[in-house]
């Protein structure tokens, strides 16, 4: 009896597969049509319902901030941000903030978790790259939601960043001009 090539196979088509539809996400996110929208109204949606699975999320929404983007980007940034804030935040409080001004808006999220070492902030950002190396596939994080917002911040114009707080934690800033 030969070596059974199936398990390989098989790992291989679902890295395959979760290429692709990252990639098609990505791509169908990037051309969608800009719409205005009131951002804070948005940034509401999502945290009520993120709140409703009992996370605390520290969030007051203020005066209307109205641009013209693509939602569904914002969306899946906004979201994908909040998820990590969540995850490595220690289950402490999430903070979230927006600021708005007639040329562009600051969201910015905030954990109090370990933070990320500063050497490490722009590695986050590629594709599978995950600081938490003991972590095997089997806790499915597949190390793409970071790759994933820098992508779609790039395709629209945006600048995410991420900078270590000094009091602990990570701050996510999204700029949207």
């Amino acid at each position: 009896m030969g070596y059974d090539y199936r398990p390989f196979s098989t790992d291989f088509y679902r890295i395959n597969h979760l290429i692709s539809e990252t990639l098609s996400i990505g791509l169908g996110l990037e051309e969608q049509n800009a719409v205005t929208i009131d951002i804070n109204k948005e940034l509401d949606h999502i945290i009520n319902n993120i709140k409703k699975h009992g996370v605390h999320i520290e969030w007051s929404p203020e005066q209307a901030c109205t641009l013209t983007l693509a939602p569904l980007a914002l969306r899946r940034i906004i979201t994908n941000l909040l998820e990590n804030a969540i995850r490595y935040g220690d289950e402490k409080p999430v903070y979230v903030n927006c600021e708005c001004n007639k040329e562009m808006a600051f969201i910015e999220i905030m954990d109090g978790g370990a933070g990320i070492p500063p050497e490490k902030i722009e590695a986050v950002f590629r594709p599978f790259y995950r600081l938490e190396t003991s972590r095997g596939s089997s806790t499915g994080r597949s190390g793409l939601g970071l790759a994933i917002v820098k992508q779609l911040a790039d395709a629209n114009g945006w600048d995410v960043q991420l900078i270590s707080r000094p009091e602990g934690g990570t701050k996510a800033v999204l700029k949207l001009p």
